[in-house]
């Protein structure tokens, strides 16, 4: 007997946090090897994203202020009988890089403003891959995305290290039985919401990651995967 079974969406939306005022920048960032260019980081924050549905998403992906964007929509996997392969079914993911706003700050009496230069787009490499067996199926969307040729440049500059490629990963998995689960990895930076059926069911904020980690990052190498520390399963 034929039996369908189908899945929530699922988006990761990678984002930097804006906190212009050295003063309020996390200590690990302050006191790090590097403050000049962790400032530089935190100037180019983002507003903190609101989604609610794909459509709020999509107006994200359109306004530029994100840095990463993994989405899965419309997931269906049907197993016809006991015997054949499943059949699996998904719209077309969004596996988008993002952009690291290029802004001009000043402290005008105690208020901090900007101006706006440009966006800077991220370079990204994806991988797409599915496979199934008689019990469950399993679909895999990573992206690695590092900075633009001229903001690597001007990261190697401040940190006498290219930077490396920061990693989002989710592996999402329907059991013939009507479960599903999905696990969502990422590196330390960016921050990162994870998203199930439009609700955010884990935030890692890089304000909260320890010296170490963000050593290990600033320092992984260019073009090579920053570490993978992030790890959130649903359920």
């Amino acid at each position: 007997m034929s039996q369908t079974v189908n899945g929530p969406d699922v988006a990761v939306v990678g984002f930097m946090p804006q906190i212009p005022d050295p003063a309020q920048q996390p200590a690990v960032y302050r006191n790090s090897a590097w403050p000049r260019a962790m400032d530089f980081l935190l100037k180019s924050g983002n507003p903190v994203p609101a989604i609610a549905n794909y459509g709020d998403l999509q107006a994200l992906i359109n306004q530029q202020e994100f840095r990463v964007v993994v989405a899965l929509r419309g997931v269906s996997v049907t197993w016809p009988d006991q015997t054949s392969p499943a059949q699996v079914q998904y719209l077309p993911p969004d596996l988008v890089p993002g952009y690291t706003p290029v802004r001009i700050w000043h402290n005008l009496g105690g208020l901090w403003q900007s101006w706006l230069l440009w966006y800077s787009r991220g370079v990204a490499v994806t991988n797409v891959a599915h496979s199934a067996t008689q019990q469950f199926c399993t679909i895999e969307l990573t992206v690695r995305v590092k900075l633009s040729w001229f903001m690597n440049a001007a990261q190697a500059i401040l940190t006498w290290h290219l930077a490396p490629s920061a990693i989002v990963r989710v592996s999402y998995t329907l059991h013939r039985s009507g479960a599903t689960q999905i696990e969502f990895v990422g590196s330390d930076i960016p921050s990162q919401q994870y998203l199930v059926g439009w609700n955010i069911v884990h935030l890692h904020d890089m304000c909260t990651i320890t010296g170490p980690e963000l050593n290990a990052f600033i320092t992984a190498g260019n073009c090579l995967d920053a570490p993978i520390s992030v790890k959130c399963t649903v359920p």
